[in-house]
């Protein structure tokens, strides 16, 4: 479902997919940061929503105030398979650019990295692209408690451990916030 009007400036280039669940609350501020910092750029903003609250009446109301292009996918009770990954892999099939980058809803990314995630992207020949709390002014303190700390740790310490070579260079290989080229990927 189109939320906005289709912008004047071009073919969408980068498809920012954001996979929502009972977000109702942050939407908007998400949507009015991704605005600000993104309404010169090719982009299209992709809310893939397995929300039970009024999160897609929330972004109808909303999509309109965005200088980018919003569209909706939600899915139902029912089809919501593989949970998160699945949306997000849902998403990707739905993308209209050449690239996607996949961020949360509840602003623990900031859309301004988000913004220079995308920059980046579309200027360099780059296949994938990783957000990282642990380089220049990042942390970890989004993480919400002790206990994810410790998860989001031994996690990456476990993903490092089985792909030493393909991760030497990754500091942050459970980010949720990464963006890669549609083409250099198999959805299936």
């Amino acid at each position: 479902v189109l939320l906005s009007a289709q912008d004047a400036r071009g073919p969408v280039r980068l498809t920012i997919v954001v996979p929502t669940r009972d977000e109702a609350e942050t939407v908007p501020v998400l949507l009015e940061r991704l605005g600000t910092v993104l309404g010169a750029l090719p982009v299209e903003i992709l809310f893939v929503d397995d929300s039970d609250d009024d999160t897609p009446g929330v972004l109808a109301r909303h999509a309109s105030l965005s200088p980018v292009p919003v569209r909706l996918t939600h899915r139902p009770k029912g089809a919501r398979d593989g949970g998160l990954g699945g949306a997000v892999v849902a998403g990707a099939r739905h993308a209209w650019g050449d690239w996607v980058m996949v961020m949360d809803a509840d602003l623990q990314h900031p859309p301004e990295a988000a913004a220079a995630i995308a920059r980046t992207a579309l200027r360099h020949d780059a296949d994938i692209l990783i957000g990282t709390r642990y380089a220049g002014t990042g942390s970890g303190s989004g993480l919400d408690g002790p206990g994810r700390h410790v998860t989001s740790s031994t996690a990456t310490r476990l993903a490092k451990a089985v792909f030493p070579v393909r991760l030497a260079t990754v500091t942050d290989p459970m980010s949720g916030l990464f963006a890669f080229r549609t083409s250099s990927i198999d959805l299936d």
